[in-house]
């Protein structure tokens, strides 16, 4: 079975990487974004999924649309039976969404039509939600609005960071694709449990800007909380200190009721900090151009001139 992977990040890695242990399948092409500049050295960096094709002797494209003749004809050249879609950045025209046998799949971390679009692992973690999913849906020309060829559900204990629920939805979203690729290729279309989406109970995971990483302290404790989880490993949550940007990267919710002390203050040694309700302790910092530390490590060297973070 001849696939085109087109995939970005490292959370489409695991899916990648399934596929090519599974020696029933072949991928014939990936596609992934173009090099981007990065880091102080400002060179240009690869993708994730281009570094594991290129490992792999995979044939790469990064092409910046997929609407040219040209890139259509190279992928019909590649006569494949179905696309595989993790995470690549994208839109994918009518052309391509058609040209394989099977059409192409696309792998979604959410419930859907919970968090459609760009941030939905995010939004997740924002909103409190109880469970998520992985979703491998038929594509179509809309946004997340295929049928739900196959789901996996897991329930959620409110502390999860974006980074390690990412982990875990790659994980098991890798495991999801590979079954749906074998229900293609063994022509058994029928133990699809097919989910129609109802777009009414649509809601859209926009992408997160950057002022949302600014954390509020006139904010609740248990809403500062959850951007510090659903930012870290991400952009990251982060205060302004003497003009300096210092990132939270995980914290702890100590209560969700405190009303004792300005919102911003700094309550005593532990670092503990008073929310307009509540009360979050940073358990990881970050200062610009540092590493990540540990909050103790952190106030080693570091030392807040006043315990108001207004």
């Amino acid at each position: 079975m001849k696939i085109i992977f087109m995939g970005t990040p490292q959370f489409s890695c695991p899916t990648m990487q399934k596929i090519l242990d599974d020696k029933q399948f072949e991928i014939v092409g990936v596609l992934t974004r173009q090099p981007q500049i990065a880091g102080r050295g400002q060179q240009l960096k690869n993708s994730p999924i281009h570094d594991l094709a290129i490992k792999n002797n995979l044939k790469v494209f990064t092409p910046q649309s997929l609407k040219s003749q040209d890139i259509f004809e190279q992928l019909k050249n590649l006569q494949p039976d179905i696309a595989v879609i993790v995470a690549y950045g994208l839109i994918l025209p009518i052309e391509i969404l058609s040209l394989p046998k099977f059409g192409c799949i696309n792998l979604h971390p959410s419930l859907l039509p919970r968090w459609r679009g760009a941030s939905p692992i995010q939004r997740t973690i924002f909103a409190g939600d109880k469970t998520t999913s992985v979703d491998v849906i038929q594509m179509n020309q809309g946004l997340d609005t295929g049928d739900i060829l196959y789901r996996k559900q897991i329930n959620l204990n409110g502390d999860e960071t974006y980074s390690n629920l990412a982990n875990q939805l790659s994980e098991i979203g890798a495991n999801a694709v590979l079954d749906t690729l074998k229900i293609f290729k063994n022509g058994d279309i029928s133990k699809f449990n097919i989910i129609k989406q109802d777009d009414q109970k649509a809601i859209y995971a926009t992408k997160i800007s950057k002022q949302e990483c600014q954390i509020n302290w006139q904010n609740d404790a248990l809403s500062i909380y959850r951007q510090i989880k659903a930012l870290s490993g991400s952009l990251g949550s982060y205060f302004l200190y003497n003009d300096e940007k210092i990132k939270i990267l995980d914290a702890k919710l100590v209560n969700i009721d405190s009303q004792q002390f300005i919102p911003g203050t700094i309550i005593n040694q532990e670092f503990l900090i008073q929310c307009n309700k509540g009360i979050v302790k940073p358990l990881i910092l970050q200062r610009q151009g540092k590493k990540p530390l540990a909050i103790n490590e952190f106030l080693r060297g570091f030392v807040f001139e006043n315990n108001n973070l207004i």
